[in-house]
């Protein structure tokens, strides 16, 4: 299995992040998941053909995690093969209508999710994530490895149990704790490095992979670890726009 991230930032890009959105390539399958701005071009930076994506998950309808996808679709040719969209059901007709306002003479089939649905021929399970009333997150389980993706979120209800003996748990962690002040939905509705320590050390994963970080305070690499040493002691990274790994 591996992980492409195309931007790990989160709505206000910095030169250095671009929004968050990824591709998981794992069973000879590609998803992207989440779906910002210059997917194609990031992807050809990540030597990967936009035309092979099977499949795209949308977590929420903030901008920077769709207003892509209208481009995405309008770069494929008509007649072609389109990825196949998972969207959270109450999400479907934004969805849809997003895309007939750019692309009406294409056809992108569009399927709505739930927290606690799955898609089994490509061994996805959803559920809710504490950041808007229709944020989803996903998790990808094969026979070998367990993925998993928050999006945007603050601690997840039960997230201890989902997110349990995970092999790659990809989480937002938008700022260092110190910061509560000046972002007040921090821990609420995004996570600080000092929460998301805590919940990768309760649900015992192997690999935390930290995104989704604000461009609107300063903080580095190194404090982010720091913060998270504080309570987690596996595998942290900091990964950083068009980079890969293999988990």
């Amino acid at each position: 299995m591996k992980i492409k991230f195309l931007g790990t930032g989160a709505a206000i890009a910095t030169s250095r992040r671009d929004n968050t959105s990824l591709l998981a390539e794992y069973n000879g399958r590609k998803i992207l998941f989440d779906c910002p701005g210059s997917v194609v071009s990031k992807l050809a930076g990540l030597n990967t053909d936009f035309r092979n994506i099977d499949a795209v998950f949308i977590s929420h309808f903030h901008p920077d995690h769709v207003y892509g996808l209208p481009s995405l679709i309008h770069s494929l040719k008509p007649g072609g093969t389109y990825p196949e969209i998972f969207v959270p059901e109450k999400l479907y007709q934004k969805t849809s209508d997003l895309l007939k306002i750019f692309n009406p003479d294409k056809t992108a089939e569009i399927t709505p999710i739930s927290a606690g649905g799955t898609i089994a021929k490509l061994n996805m399970k959803f559920f809710k994530t504490n950041h808007t009333p229709d944020s989803l997150g996903i998790k990808v389980e094969t026979k070998e490895k367990i993925l998993i993706y928050t999006a945007d979120t603050g601690p997840v209800k039960d997230g201890t149990s989902i997110f349990s003996g995970a092999d790659a748990l990809i989480h937002d962690c938008y700022a260092l704790s110190k910061f509560k002040k000046e972002i007040p939905e921090l821990d609420k509705t995004h996570s600080s490095a000092l929460k998301v320590g805590e919940i990768a050390a309760a649900a015992e994963v192997k690999k935390l992979f930290c995104v989704h970080f604000s461009g609107e305070v300063n903080f580095s690499d190194d404090s982010l670890i720091k913060e998270i040493r504080r309570n987690y002691s596996g595998k942290v990274i900091i990964p950083r726009d068009l980079s890969s790994y293999s988990i």
